[in-house]
């Protein structure tokens, strides 16, 4: 069995800039049924791949022919490798740090360096970007929407496994940013402050 979304993904994911994480590209990469399916309701995005995703989908492989079946799979069409300028790293950054911040404060725990990075990333072009994640409570309800999920049943057990499309909740983000000021100008007398966000939307 492929793909089985609970709406209308196509819809939803037409003309957006769509991130996609390690375990929704590993499942790709190993069912080529739901890969095959979900390339075809993806056809009017952007499939976009973080370089630190990319370092995560080649880590720890050393055998050359694993490592050249996902150079070749992620060479693909669909796929857009990012190649980011060092002053646009330099921003998602300090939004990956102000983030870092935000989840502490909320008890959000358990997200990695990838995580932080790729939730600053759709954070500075939230008007036009969705995550498709594995890996929903990485990325929390105090800053994301869930937007759809989508279920597949795995082919070698037979397990569904689900994955969330997310985007970036700014409003939210700015409850908690304000919050986070507040507490941060309380317990240094207002003698040092946050750094200001990046303004999410002017950013280009």
């Amino acid at each position: 069995m492929g793909l089985i979304a609970n709406n209308d993904l196509f819809e939803i994911l037409k003309g957006k800039d769509i991130y996609l994480d390690n375990d929704f590209l590993c499942r790709l990469l190993k069912d080529s049924q739901f890969s095959e399916e979900f390339l075809k309701i993806s056809i009017k995005s952007f499939l976009k791949i973080d370089p630190l995703i990319e370092f995560e989908f080649y880590r720890d492989l050393y055998e050359p022919k694993s490592l050249q079946t996902r150079k070749n799979f992620l060479s693909s069409n669909a796929f857009n490798l990012i190649a980011d300028t060092s002053e646009f790293f330099l921003k998602i950054k300090e939004n990956a740090l102000l983030l870092s911040k935000i989840y502490k404060l909320q008890n959000e725990n358990g997200a990695s360096l990838t995580d932080f990075f790729l939730a600053a990333r759709i954070m500075v072009s939230y008007k036009n970007s969705l995550l498709i994640t594995g890996n929903k409570k990485h990325f929390p309800s105090c800053v994301f929407n869930i937007e759809g999920v989508i279920n597949t049943e795995h082919p070698q057990n037979g397990s569904i496994n689900s994955f969330s499309v997310l985007s970036f909740n700014k409003e939210q983000f700015d409850t908690f940013f304000e919050k986070l000021d507040q507490i941060t100008n309380k317990k240094t007398n207002n003698s040092v402050k946050i750094p200001f966000r990046i303004n999410l939307d002017n950013f280009h």
